[in-house]
């Protein structure tokens, strides 16, 4: 059974994401988002929202040298309550124009009970 990120739509609920890669001898690396970073991505259920359109849902700027993005996916208004899911993370700098993709985070996105929508599945 998976554990589950907790995304509250219309909520500040911040989700800190740590990213890192592991060489081919086993040295774990944490890539430092401040140098180059241009954007960064999130793929749900199809549908991309990134730090450009998004900005206050975003933050690979203030823990950014350790390699973490703080989330606040739950301020993104188009962002549908689902129940499980998972989230693509994507960052992108001028050595990766496409975008490098980091792995995914299993996350359920909540709409609280009394607003105005609830989990598809």
């Amino acid at each position: 059974m998976a554990t589950y990120n907790i995304v509250y739509k219309d909520r500040d609920n911040p989700l800190f994401v740590q990213l890192s890669s592991t060489d081919e001898n086993g040295v774990v690396t944490k890539p430092d988002l401040t140098d180059a970073v241009t954007k960064v991505e999130v793929l749900i259920k199809g549908i991309y929202y990134n730090s450009a359109d998004y900005a206050e849902a975003f933050d690979y700027t203030t823990e950014g040298a350790l390699g973490i993005i703080c989330l606040k996916l739950g301020n993104i208004p188009e962002l549908v309550a689902v129940k499980d899911t998972a989230a693509e993370i994507i960052t992108y700098d001028p050595s990766n124009p496409d975008g490098l993709v980091w792995g995914t985070i299993p996350i359920r996105i909540i709409q609280l009970v009394g607003t105005e929508s609830t989990p598809t599945p």
